[in-house]
């Protein structure tokens, strides 16, 4: 009997233990479930990422994750995501009715800036600009009730960031209108952000992802470190790959050999890995493009994936699938990103290109440029027999002497790439003559600097042209012009 009494007390403690253990679980996972969405979104996993946000209780946070994954979508996976007005606008009448949530504001702000992005792609200007407008006000709102928020930390960066690298006139009238940026301060904002939520994996990463993308954008002299910072960090899909893309901008991808080196079935990883697998003539370069041309469901890179493998084939000898691959972008309707406009400049030159010239651009793309100059002076005869090619190998070569620091080599090339007869369309002269300004501006001698400018605006008149643009009016800031 006293056995059969101890037995039942002993039952009853701990199903009460198990039911109040239950209870602060799932009390856990509720605070939790918008950090586990966030993961998801951020390992571009939008199905499970839309389950998890389905179980969130705060309406407001709803929202706004559903949002966020739509935007994610949208931008970053299918690029075919539909009706985004009627959700933006659901989305905005949700938040704009629960104003007492403390985050409300900053929702709201991140939201039209979401919007603002995607009316921008879709060609929609005035939207965009009103979107934009929007999302600093609610900012400024969030600043002013709630301003030792840790999301207003990561706004602040990305306004300063956004309305200080403005072009103009856009930017003067964002100054009339009382809207202020400054590139360094959204840098130290954002890896403020970075360091308050070093505690929360999931904003950790986001914040990554925000800088990643602001040293990937905007011009700065620290993405070596930054990258090197965080390369061997276990981080998540899309914060990775906005770091691997920034690697392949300073032409060091050799900085993330453990992720591109790394097995993966994402899309945008594939990818990186087929492109860093054809600058340096792997032979998976194949199968790796080719599944992520195969398991893609947006538009984002395609066009660039088959260039690299057009490069890959031709390298190989095979000028048949080179000419296949050429055609598969020529029928492509979409380049979002600028490594496919790229692609598409390329696939409407005519002819097949010089091989050398090819392998030279390989190298130079991952930082070899001892290895690129070497390639292009032992095949100087072949190269230059085909007019179409002495432009291009000009520009290289010069880019090649001055990235190995001899100036003066570096100016003779750039100047033959300019006198070239077929200077049109292509970057290659107009960017010869900045990277000649920016020589003597070293050299602090304005006047040719000054002249060498002006050549580039001349002959600015085809690919990358606001790229060009945008290099020019820095350099013209720097002259005080």
């Amino acid at each position: 009997m006293l056995r059969s009494f101890i037995f039942h007390k002993l039952f009853i403690v701990c199903a009460i233990c198990i039911i109040l253990g239950c209870t602060s679980i799932l009390d856990a996972q509720k605070t939790n479930l918008s950090n586990i969405a966030l993961k998801y979104l951020l390992n571009l996993n939008i199905y499970k990422a839309d389950s998890t946000i389905s179980l969130i209780q705060d309406d407001a946070e709803k929202a706004y994750l559903n949002h966020y994954s739509y935007f994610i979508d949208k931008m970053v996976l299918s690029g075919h995501a539909n009706h985004h007005k009627d959700i933006f606008k659901s989305t905005v009448e949700i938040l704009s009715d629960i104003s007492t949530s403390d985050k409300y504001a900053g929702y709201l702000s991140e939201v039209y800036l979401q919007n603002g992005i995607i009316e921008y792609t879709e060609g929609n200007s005035t939207s965009a600009v009103i979107s934009f407008f929007k999302a600093y006000n609610y900012w400024e709102k969030s600043r002013s009730q709630k301003n030792n928020q840790v999301q207003n930390l990561k706004l602040n960066g990305i306004f300063n960031l956004l309305i200080g690298n403005l072009p103009e006139p856009y930017k003067n009238w964002a100054a009339w209108f009382g809207y202020k940026g400054n590139s360094d301060a959204g840098f130290l904002f954002l890896r403020k952000y970075i360091n308050e939520c070093n505690h929360n994996e999931a904003q950790y990463n986001e914040g990554l992802l925000y800088l990643a993308f602001a040293h990937l954008k905007f011009n700065t002299n620290n993405t070596e470190n930054f990258i090197t910072k965080y390369c061997s960090s276990d981080l998540y899909t899309f914060t990775q790959s906005l770091i691997i893309r920034c690697a392949f901008k300073v032409r060091k991808p050799h900085l993330c050999s453990i992720w591109l080196n790394e097995d993966s079935s994402k899309p945008i990883i594939l990818y990186l890995q087929g492109k860093n697998a054809v600058l340096h003539q792997n032979n998976s370069a194949e199968n790796l493009l080719q599944r992520f041309t195969d398991t893609t469901q947006g538009d984002n890179f395609v066009a660039d994936a088959h260039r690299h493998l057009s490069w890959y084939y031709l390298i190989s000898g095979d000028t048949l699938k080179y000419i296949k691959e050429k055609q598969y972008i020529s029928q492509l309707s979409v380049f979002p990103t600028y490594e496919d406009k790229q692609a598409r400049y390329e696939s409407n030159q005519n002819g097949i290109p010089d091989i050398y010239l090819v392998k030279a651009r390989m190298l130079f793309d991952c930082g070899q440029y001892l290895l690129a100059k070497e390639v292009l002076l032992q095949n100087h005869n072949q190269i230059i027999s085909k007019k179409n090619s002495i432009l291009e190998y000009e520009y290289r070569l010069g880019r090649c002497f001055q990235l190995l620091e001899n100036t003066e080599k570096a100016l003779q090339h750039y100047q033959a790439a300019i006198n070239a007869e077929n200077t049109k369309n292509r970057y290659f002269a107009p960017y010869a003559a900045i990277y000649s300004a920016k020589i003597y501006l070293q050299k602090q001698d304005s006047i040719q600097a000054e002249l060498f400018l002006e050549k580039a605006q001349l002959l600015n008149d085809g690919e990358s042209k606001n790229e060009i643009k945008n290099e020019i009016k820095e350099i013209s800031k720097e002259l005080n012009l």
